[in-house]
């Protein structure tokens, strides 16, 4: 079985500077107690299970599904594997230091409020994933993590460009 699916009791938090339901962890110090409540998916492990190339879709906070899966794919290197990440500015990319870093995982970062972005601009759909990605998109099995307006419209574009609905994996949110 890949690792992807090893439970090492780690846990990882992602907390957004403006985000309503995470304010009162701007100020947690080392030795507060904090009451932790889900997440309740396992969204990754049956793409894990999988042998073809992934492709990770986070929007925003959504990011934090797939910090564990990056590492874990970056070290093992053992499948191909890319990343697109929207967000409205620059500045919003979280973990940006450590997505630049990596080497085995290809970073796609699509901005939407950042006019002078070399990148891709505007919203992660279809037709950005299909203009960086080497293969067809129905060789791929997609993990997305998101807000909901984004994951539903890519879900909408990957079924209109063939990819099976086995292949596509999300986990909605709402900020």
């Amino acid at each position: 079985m890949w690792a992807g699916d090893s439970d090492d009791g780690v846990l990882g938090i992602t907390v957004s500077r403006n985000g309503p339901q995470s304010a009162a962890l701007q100020d947690a110090a080392e030795g507060d107690r904090l009451l932790l409540d889900g997440p309740f998916g396992v969204f990754t492990r049956p793409a894990s299970a999988s042998d073809l190339p992934m492709v990770l879709v986070a929007g925003g906070v959504g990011i934090t599904a797939f910090r564990r899966l990056w590492q874990r794919l970056e070290q093992e290197r053992d499948r191909e594997a890319h990343l697109f990440y929207g967000n409205e500015t620059y500045e919003e990319i979280s973990y940006r230091d450590e997505l630049d870093s990596l080497e085995h995982v290809n970073i796609v970062h699509v901005l939407n409020d950042e006019p002078d972005f070399d990148g891709e601009t505007g919203f992660v759909d279809a037709d950005v994933l299909e203009r960086n990605l080497p293969r067809e998109l129905g060789e791929y099995q997609f993990l997305m993590c998101g807000p909901a307006p984004m994951v539903l419209k890519l879900r909408e574009g990957l079924a209109e460009a063939g990819v099976p609905k086995d292949r596509i994996r999300e986990e909605l949110f709402a900020s």
